[in-house]
């Protein structure tokens, strides 16, 4: 419930994908029931891609990949469980940052986020959510 206060609209955050260990920059864009965020520069849609094993944004548009994806992210030195599906989407509105090789926006959830559709808790994010609190320790050299 309290993530709204910690990943604000416009606060910057690192995101680490637990299965890759590829990490990038976000920047929080909007988002009620989850975070609408956007690659910070083109470098973090670069490393972005290679989590979908992509070359181009687009890419995970092109070939449909809605996979949710475990995260990691940073705030603040505090990380929190999380799952994105980076299908690029409310272009041109949601596109605020130049020159990022990134059309718009992706949507990063947490515990209970909902999605802009069906508005409702959805279960896949919550599995991947889960995974990474399963495996965080891992990522974060904790024993």
């Amino acid at each position: 419930g309290g993530i709204k206060n910690i990943f604000y609209r416009g606060c910057v955050a690192t995101v680490t994908d637990v299965k890759t260990g590829i990490s990038f920059k976000v920047k929080r864009w909007a988002g009620g029931d989850h975070a609408d965020v956007e690659p910070l520069t083109a470098a973090d849609t670069a490393a972005m891609c290679k989590v979908y094993g992509v070359s181009t944004a687009q890419q995970i548009s092109d070939k449909n990949l809605w996979q949710r994806r475990s995260l990691l992210v940073t705030i603040n030195g505090h990380s929190y469980c999380a799952s994105m599906y980076g299908i690029p989407h409310n272009y041109p509105a949601g596109d605020t940052i130049p020159d990022n090789d990134f059309n718009g926006q992706f949507c990063i959830h947490f515990v209970n986020s909902k999605t802009h559709a069906s508005d409702k808790v959805d279960k896949d994010h919550q599995n991947a959510i889960m995974y990474a609190y399963n495996n965080a320790a891992r990522l974060l050299n904790i024993k």
